[in-house]
């Protein structure tokens, strides 16, 4: 019997008169989500889960305000109104460069979206939307990442421009096979040349040929004292992180924060000596590991 797999549905609206309120979460030295798609008006609100933080402006788009907050548990969250569109880079200043986000900020466009689903369909992956009150719409451009972060185009649909209630389909069949959770997006051109997006949906591929561990950066260890793990979460958990020497005997270890889909965080090493560690990741009883060649 086939499994026919609903991961993501959703009705969201988009008119002039829309305005919502985004969670990110703080965490585990992550941002999550750390890409978020958002629209003009819209309110980001970042909620501290743990540790000591700070979300802070990088590059934003010309006459947006700059912020500047830390985040920590007497001072748990902090709001901020999007009044411009583009592309927000913003990071933790405590972090820096391993506490990256973006948001992509775009205008409303003469268009409502009530719907926005992926279903599998054997091994390939379904798109569908609904959308009311086309006017002006050129097309839709359907992007997808590995990652939830980095997004590359696979196709693209027409406009009907019609009124009454629309109904779009597009099928994803070049997944790839090591990609567990994979995430998709409209990209929506009005025929003026403005976009605005939807909001991101994820995809979980039961065909995927992967293991707890999505990739452990950097291997061979140079001159750092973290690495960088990416891996896949079926549920809110916490994966266990060891790290063993040659001889077997613990150095490390720590927890990180697991949420459903795609999980990027880092793992405190220490400094080590020169040699050759297995690193030992566990989650919701599942294991997986890795050499790690320190140099």
């Amino acid at each position: 019997m086939k499994k026919l797999l609903l991961l993501a549905s959703a009705i969201f609206f988009i008119s002039v008169l829309h305005a919502t309120t985004d969670t990110i979460k703080v965490s585990d030295n992550k941002f999550e989500p750390a890409t978020a798609n958002v629209t003009v008006g819209d309110t980001i609100l970042w909620i501290w889960v743990e540790g000591f933080h700070n979300t802070k402006s990088l590059d934003i788009p010309t006459g947006a305000a700059t912020w500047d907050h830390n985040l920590f548990s007497s001072a748990d969250n902090f709001k901020y109104k999007v009044t411009k569109a583009g592309t927000y880079n913003y990071w933790c200043a405590i972090h820096q460069n391993l506490m990256t986000a973006t948001l992509n900020v775009s205008e409303i466009l003469p268009v409502t979206l009530t719907a926005l689903n992926v279903m599998a369909a054997g091994n390939t992956a379904n798109i569908q939307w609904r959308t009311v009150n086309e006017v002006n719409i050129a097309s839709y451009t359907i992007k997808r990442s590995s990652d939830g972060t980095n997004f590359t185009n696979i196709g693209q649909v027409k406009a009907t421009n019609k009124s009454s209630s629309n109904i779009y389909n597009f099928t994803d069949k070049t997944i790839p096979a090591t990609d567990k959770y994979v995430y998709y997006y409209l990209d929506i051109l009005d025929k003026d040349g403005s976009h605005t997006l939807s909001a991101i949906r994820s995809f979980k591929n039961i065909y995927a040929k992967s293991g707890l561990l999505h990739y452990v950066s950097p291997n061979p260890v140079i001159g750092t004292n973290h690495l960088m793990l990416q891996f896949y979460a079926d549920k809110p958990g916490k994966l266990l992180v060891q790290l063993f020497d040659a001889s077997g005997a613990l150095v490390k270890q720590a927890q990180l924060d697991a949420g459903e889909g795609v999980n990027n965080g880092h793992f405190h090493t220490g400094a080590l000596a020169a040699g050759t560690y297995v690193l030992q990741c566990t989650l919701d009883g599942n294991k997986d590991t890795r050499k790690i060649i320190v140099q």
